[in-house]
């Protein structure tokens, strides 16, 4: 067995660190850099180079504004509903609330009780009743 390694121990290594090699381990980078003077080995780097370039300047054109539009215009009429449905509910719950705080607030002690600070409209703080 040798200790060389192998083009397949460069594949390896690429496909772990990349072709940058100052993002390699040090103690990678230092083999790396001897192994790499071979020229089987240096013939797997010079192919991932080769594909890191053609892969860094690869643009995806940006969507046509109009896309948006074309889904939500080709969804079926229960998706929308569906997601309508949560919406409405989520209303009526606030406006529950919303009901239910103006009628406690609206809700004052009777004019008999309104001078002693005891009583509140759901009888005395103290526990009597009258």
């Amino acid at each position: 067995m040798t200790d060389r390694p192998t083009p397949q121990h460069c594949r390896t290594w690429l496909d772990a660190y990349g072709t940058h090699l100052p993002d390699w381990p040090p103690e990678q980078r230092a083999l790396a850099t001897a192994t790499f003077a071979d020229p089987d080995c240096r013939a797997v780097w010079d192919q991932a180079v080769m594909l890191d370039e053609a892969l860094d300047a690869w643009q995806v054109a940006p969507p046509p504004a109009t896309l948006a539009a074309r889904i939500e215009a080709s969804a079926p009429q229960q998706t929308r509903r569906r997601l309508l449905l949560p919406l409405l509910a989520a209303a009526d719950a606030l406006s529950g609330a919303v009901v239910g705080s103006v009628a406690a607030a609206a809700i004052t002690p009777p004019a008999h009780h309104a001078d002693d600070p005891a009583n509140t409209v759901f009888g005395t703080i103290d526990g009597a009743s009258e």
